[in-house]
């Protein structure tokens, strides 16, 4: 069967609905890991998440590898009258070729990479998989920029230059609008 690994870092989501809290795992390693597993895809998370967050990991149906990082990406999302803010805690995720589990990434028919933030998973990490399995970048990351504790989208031409190591992109709507101009 189809080997994928999900790369990338696990979120911290604290989401607000009418003052109620919850907190839960989130980013792209929780979601396509969750998705995929229960396709019956054999799937494997690598991911970035601080050891204080361990029961975020442990919530996956699929294995989940630590790769270090500074901390837990936190994002708090409220939502109030078809509104939604979002505020960041954006301690370094960053992965690299040094920090991967390269007995893993060796055996892979194709890495899913899933950046929150713009410096998670940088070019040289980006080329060097493409050499290890068929790559599926989920771009939302590569353009959010944490400017304090806000998130905003920028720098678009960092997301075109990775282009030619993917096998697929996958954006939303307003990203792709954003990134296509």
């Amino acid at each position: 069967g189809m080997k994928v690994t999900v790369l990338g870092p696990l979120c911290n989501d604290q989401i607000i609905i009418d003052s109620q809290k919850y907190r839960q795992p989130g980013g792209v390693t929780y979601y396509a890991g969750q998705a995929l597993h229960a396709l019956g895809v054999d799937t494997t998370v690598l991911a970035t998440y601080g050891l204080a967050d361990q029961d975020l990991a442990n919530s996956f149906g699929c294995p989940v590898h630590h790769v270090p990082a500074e901390g837990t990406i936190l994002f708090e999302i409220t939502y109030h009258n078809n509104d939604r803010t979002m505020r960041a805690e954006t301690p370094n995720n960053k992965i690299t070729p040094k920090n991967i589990a390269k007995n893993i990434i060796d055996q892979q028919d194709y890495i899913v990479l899933g950046p929150l933030l713009n410096d998670n998973i940088e070019k040289e990490t980006i080329h060097y998989l493409a050499k290890k399995a068929l790559l599926v970048l989920v771009g939302q990351g590569m353009i959010r920029y944490a400017q304090g504790k806000t998130i905003v989208w920028k720098r678009k031409e960092k997301l075109l230059r990775v282009g030619p190591y993917l096998d697929s992109l996958v954006l939303d709507y307003k990203e792709a609008a954003f990134v296509t101009g």
